[in-house]
C-alpha cells in the first residue's frame, strides 16, 4: 500500500536531529508582504526537507546527524562535535537509535493514530 502525504508530513532541519511534525490540513491564510517587501531563500539554519512518514524523518535525521558529525570531525573541529553532542543528547542517544525506531515503527504497523511522543531528560528542580 503507498504512502500518501495526506494529513501531516514532517520536517527536518538542515543540521538538525529535531522532528517537526507538520499538518497540511491547516488553511491559515499566510499573512500578506507589504508591498515592495523582498522575497529571500531561507538561510543555512532555516532549511529543511519533508518526508511523508515519521520513520523516514527520523532515519533522515539520523543519518544527516551522522554526516554532519563525519563532516565537523573530517574538519577537525572537535569543539563543535562536543558541542552537537551535547546539544543532541537526546535525539542521537534514545530517539534516533535504530532500535527505537523499530519501535516506532512496529507501534504505527499496529495503531495508525499512534502519537509519538520524543524522549527528553527532565531536570530536576534544585531545592
Amino acid at each position: 500500500m503507498a504512502q500518501y502525504c495526506y494529513f501531516k508530513y514532517y520536517q527536518v532541519k538542515l543540521h538538525d536531529t529535531v522532528i517537526i511534525p507538520v499538518s497540511v490540513n491547516n488553511f491559515r491564510r499566510l499573512p500578506e508582504l507589504p508591498s515592495g517587501a523582498a522575497i529571500q531563500l531561507l538561510s543555512k539554519n532555516e532549511r529543511y526537507v519533508g518526508y511523508c512518514t515519521l520513520i523516514e524523518a527520523l532515519e533522515k535525521a539520523k543519518a544527516g546527524a551522522l554526516a554532519y558529525l563525519e563532516q565537523l570531525a573530517d574538519d577537525g573541529k572537535e569543539q563543535e562535535i562536543l558541542d552537537y553532542r551535547i546539544a543532541h543528547y537526546e535525539d542521537l542517544n534514545m530517539n534516533l537509535v535504530d532500535r527505537n525506531i523499530r519501535k516506532v515503527e512496529h507501534a504505527l504497523a499496529i495503531d495508525p493514530n499512534y502519537q509519538w511522543q520524543p524522549y527528553h531528560i527532565k531536570l530536576l528542580k534544585s531545592l
